[in-house]
């Protein structure tokens, strides 16, 4: 029943189930980290859910309402959204255009079964649940 959790902000409402590690990370308001997940350097917004057993590792971004699945283990610095940004053209090499797929594709899809990423584990979810 024991968990470790350091350096790390918890909002409100947010919710944690048994044997999880979470370490030097922001939990927002409302985010649920169900049993046995691993959290590390990163941020979930609020909403969110990492469900049993998931892998959420260094430098990914999680956004508002999103759900990664049971046993899912993310690449580090994955962001996963479910908002699209059109008309987003910072100069970074970041930007989604809809028509690509990477390794991600094995460990993130849509409740659907499909996703697109680009090269740099960003990706857009279609759907509330990522498995």
């Amino acid at each position: 029943n024991e968990c470790t959790i350091s350096r790390t902000t918890i909002n409100d409402k947010c919710t944690i189930g048994k044997h999880v590690t979470i370490t030097d990370s922001h939990l927002w308001q409302g985010a649920t980290v169900e049993d046995n997940a691993t959290i590390t350097e990163s941020i979930l917004c609020n909403d969110c859910i990492i469900k049993n057993g998931a892998t959420v590792p260094k430098g990914c971004i999680i956004g508002r309402g999103c759900v990664i699945g049971k046993n899912v283990t993310l690449p580090e610095f994955t962001r996963v959204t479910l908002w699209k940004d059109e008309g987003d053209d910072d100069g970074f090499s970041d930007d989604f255009d809809g028509d690509e797929s990477s390794d991600n594709d094995s460990a993130i899809s849509s409740s659907s079964g499909s996703s697109s990423s680009g090269d740099d584990s960003s990706v857009h979810v279609e759907k509330k649940h990522v498995v």
